[in-house]
């Protein structure tokens, strides 16, 4: 966890922890989704952005080279993806759909140390391309895991394989602001 997802990571917990207000407000209230679910997926999402490093796909790789995406020191911009039109995507191996559910399904007995373990074990971002976006949509993974697929039984990397996206077995270092 560097300092940025520290951060995030202490707004997420500030949202779920001995907070009332937020859990009454999703136990009873019919705005929930369109209000603190919509801010809790966003600060998911911008904690794993936040790392450090990304997984690749052999499309994505290809494409961030082919476009000269990657610098001299072999580095990634988070923001290079904006410039060519959304033919790649930061792709959240577990959506954040998936982490949120898991925390809101467990907003009552939800500790800290859950919060962390969940987001540790959950950090993985993807750089896809256009084609591997549209495999996994098109497979039913968009905003979701394989059927049966569990939290903390299964690989993060199952809706790549079940799709028969390749993730390379490296991964890009990142940098600049975090966007989404």
């Amino acid at each position: 966890m560097n300092k940025d997802q520290t951060h995030i990571f202490n707004m997420i917990s500030s949202m779920l922890i001995d907070n009332e207000d937020m859990i009454n407000f999703y136990l009873q209230s019919d705005n929930w989704n369109s209000c603190g679910g919509y801010v809790l997926s966003n600060l998911i999402a911008k904690y794993s952005l936040a790392a450090d490093r990304y997984y690749i796909t052999n499309g994505g790789y290809l494409f961030l080279k082919t476009n000269n995406l990657i610098d001299d020191l072999g580095n990634v911009l988070r923001g290079c993806k904006n410039r060519k039109q959304s033919k790649l995507s930061w792709e959240h191996a577990i959506p954040s759909s998936v982490i949120r559910n898991y925390f809101l399904d467990n907003i009552e007995s939800i500790s800290k140390d859950d919060i962390k373990n969940v987001l540790e074990i959950t950090d993985y971002v993807v750089a896809v391309c256009k084609q591997d976006n549209t495999i996994l949509t098109k497979n039913g993974y968009r905003e979701s895991m394989p059927k049966n697929w569990k939290l903390f039984e299964d690989s993060w990397s199952d809706r790549y394989s079940q799709s028969k996206i390749e993730i390379l077995d490296f991964t890009i270092p990142m940098h600049g602001v975090v966007c989404r």
